[in-house]
Order: C-alpha cells, then structure tokens, then sequence
C-alpha cells in the first residue's frame, strides 16, 4: 500500500460482513455487521455510521457476480471509490494453489491459507467453521495439499428440520458431543459431533501441524478439544497481504 492513503478491506461471508480501515500500512478499526439479507445499503449504512471515508476499497466476497455488480454500483452512486475484488491466486509469497483453475477456490480460502502461511511459512492446517466448514492443508513448501468443504452446524440443523417428518422441536439446547436426550439436544449433539469428527480426522492425519482456526463457530470448536489457534480475522489478514503485495508503490 502506498503513502498514507486510506484503505477499507471488507470481508463479505455468507453470513457476516468485516471491515478494517487501513492507513498507508497502520493497521486501523475492525468492524462488522450480519450479512444474512446482503443488503449494500446496509452496509453502506453501518460504514458511515462507522465515520469510514476510504481513498481506496479492497474487497473479499463469497457473493456471486449479481451482488458484487450491485454493491459495486451502490458505492459508486454513493461518491465512494469503485471496490476492487479479490481473488484467489495461484502462488503468493511462496503460498501455491493446488486448483488448476485457481479462481474457482473461494477467494475466502485462499486468504485465510495466506494469512496462516505468512505467520509460519511452514506446514499447517486452517480450518474455517462458519456456514461451511472448510478444512485446508498447507504442505512444508507452501503447497496446498488439498481441502474438505462440509455443511456447518447451522445448514446441518436447518436440513434436518427442512427435509425430515418427524425431527421437530421448539426448544433449544446447549452445545455438547454427549447423546441427547430430547430431540433437540440430539440433534444439537449430533450436528456438533459430526463438526467436530470431521476437524479431528483431519487433524490427526497430520498431528505435527499447527491449526490456525476461524468461521463464527471457530470458537466453539476449540471449545470441544480442537487445539488450534484462534484467528477471528484470519480472512481480513490475508486480504491486508493480498492488498499489500498487489497495489504498493
């Protein structure tokens, strides 16, 4: 990034929206909002509310190309700068995209891998547990290894409500990997233990890497014996990266 001018790097997942101000190459405020109705008004308004004016705007989008267009069209029309959107790459500081397309990898993947290898610059697992469950291995060389995508606790729980007869319940349940003993706490064990089980066959196929962990439910995981370190903004740090290493000077 270049001088001291403004940034906004803004994450927009399935169901959260971040943001960080940047100036020149200081770190600024972190922010979000839901994203669940993807409303660029809303965004907007949550922004300059924020007091966020930005020279330029960097984002990161899990959105299809209908919502980019429009968002990009509402900051526009509204005087701010035209966002430029990532994208996955296929090597970065040393970081090598297995996919032989490598804009078909979310670009949300790719940065939180990017993030997690610049802190190590060595082997290592993310695991991203937001609405999807994303688990990627990084090799020794910075190769990507390969990755899992699985339904997150939330799309799991709204399956079994949506596509079955008799898996119905009002009441709510706490988080556990114990059998239940009402339909709701089973199925709240059953959708956490299914999370849980996924993460820790991959991990312990590769026992000496370390796991940088993300995603709303990221916390909880680690909650249940997931030993990983915790990276609320792992995808917002690997977009700062992106940014840096494609717009200095």
């Amino acid at each position: 990034m270049s001088g001291s001018a403004s940034w906004l790097l803004v994450d927009i997942g399935n169901s959260q929206i971040k943001w960080l101000q940047v100036h020149g190459s200081e770190v600024g405020t972190w922010g979000s909002q839901k994203s669940c109705a993807r409303s660029g008004d809303a965004l907007m308004a949550s922004l300059t509310s924020a007091g966020v004016l930005p020279q330029e705007l960097v984002i990161s989008s899990v959105a299809d190309e209908d919502f980019n267009a429009k968002l990009a069209a509402t900051f526009s029309t509204r005087g701010w700068p035209m966002p430029q959107f990532a994208a996955s790459q296929s090597q970065q500081f040393g970081l090598t995209n297995s996919y032989s397309d490598p804009t078909r990898m979310g670009v949300d993947r790719w940065l939180a891998m990017l993030a997690a290898w610049c802190k190590t610059h060595n082997a290592l697992i993310v695991v991203d547990a937001g609405t999807a469950v994303t688990i990627d291995v990084v090799g020794v060389n910075g190769m990507h290894m390969g990755g899992y995508i699985l339904p997150g606790v939330g799309l799991m729980e709204a399956a079994l409500t949506r596509d079955t007869q008799r898996v119905r319940f009002s009441d709510s349940a706490e988080r556990s990997l114990l059998p239940g003993q009402s339909t709701a706490q089973c199925v709240t064990s059953g959708v956490w233990l299914a999370a849980h089980s996924a993460v820790q066959a991959v991990l312990s196929r590769y026992p000496d890497y370390p796991v940088f962990i993300t995603g709303g439910d990221g916390w909880a995981l680690m909650q249940m014996d997931i030993v990983a370190q915790w990276c609320p903004h792992l995808v917002l740090e690997g977009l700062f990266i992106h940014t840096q290493s494609h717009l200095k000077g």
